[in-house]
């Protein structure tokens, strides 16, 4: 698997218990819902501002529209706090307009703060998937769950969902405030789903969302587009042996982050290394794979 190809992958970073016993396993994916996130802003329930016009003194048409106000705030709250996600981090942008090895620094399976949050403080994985193959099965099963579910890039805002002042809620006195919101929510999608404060911009988040008023995780299949499983620079060396058979019984590529000539390379674990008589590309030169000869 060539690791340095940008926009070709996406990337999960996850403990090593959680990959080789929940995950690979099962061949699926947890989405969880938005009031578990470790975003404060997201795990909240969104507030939305409201509008109506009103004939001068007509008391019963604004104690209505004050009804239907509410009925709509807590059907956003209610879908947005129950929706799931499913996160992936991507390659950064620039990473297509340069060359190797600078490229390097912007693949998305080399970014130390994820390592260090995502994935056990680098003793953990990183799941490659092809992007174009997860896609297509993810979109399809959460489709058939909920129509507005959707997938997409996280647009990042100095002010996030507060500074959309554009998503404001038009009432009609006349109509029941939950169908209001669920509509609003539709239109609206992007700015209740897909934006977040640029504290986390770093991760170059690409997410899939279950619309959904029901709580709990639910789950996805992922089905051929697993490619491979990158070992954090800190995985423990007494479990190296079980990757390395985890990849090899799954039929997936498995590498390990170095930090080596100062940035990350995509090596071999130890383990693999002795079993194949592999030798990393810089001491071998000439790319020979082939086993020593016998002395």
């Amino acid at each position: 698997m060539e690791l340095m190809e940008p926009g070709r992958y996406f990337y999960h970073y996850t403990k090593w218990f959680t990959a080789s016993e929940c995950i690979v396993p099962t061949e699926q994916l947890r989405l969880s819902p938005y009031h578990l996130m470790s975003d404060p802003l997201e795990a909240e329930a969104p507030v939305v501002a409201a509008g109506v016009a009103l004939p001068p003194g007509d008391e019963e048409a604004l104690r209505q529209s004050g009804v239907a106000h509410l009925q709509a705030q807590e059907m956003l709250a209610r879908v947005r706090q129950n929706s799931k996600l499913l996160s992936f981090s991507l390659d950064s942008p620039w990473a297509a307009h340069v060359q190797e090895p600078d490229r390097r620094f912007g693949m998305g399976w080399a970014r130390s703060p994820m390592w260090q949050y995502y994935a056990d403080n680098h003793r953990g994985v990183c799941l490659i998937f092809d992007r174009e193959k997860l896609t297509r099965v993810v979109e399809e099963q959460l489709q058939a769950r909920d129509a507005d579910s959707r997938s997409g890039p996280v647009r990042y805002s100095q002010t996030g969902l507060a500074g959309e002042h554009h998503v404001s809620l038009s009432l009609d006195a006349t109509t029941h405030g939950a169908d209001q919101g669920r509509r609003h929510l539709r239109q609206h999608a992007i700015q209740y789903f897909f934006v977040k404060l640029v504290d986390w911009e770093n991760e170059h988040e690409f997410r899939f969302v279950e619309v959904s008023e029901q709580g709990g995780y639910s789950f996805v299949e992922y089905r051929d587009a697993l490619l491979g499983m990158m070992l954090g620079h800190k995985f423990p060396e007494h479990l190296e042996e079980r990757a390395v058979d985890l990849a090899t019984d799954t039929g997936i590529d498995i590498s390990q982050i170095l930090w080596a000539f100062n940035g990350p390379i995509a090596g071999v674990p130890k383990t693999k290394v002795r079993r194949d008589h592999i030798l990393p590309e810089w001491l071998n030169p000439n790319g020979a794979s082939d086993p020593p000869p016998a002395a």
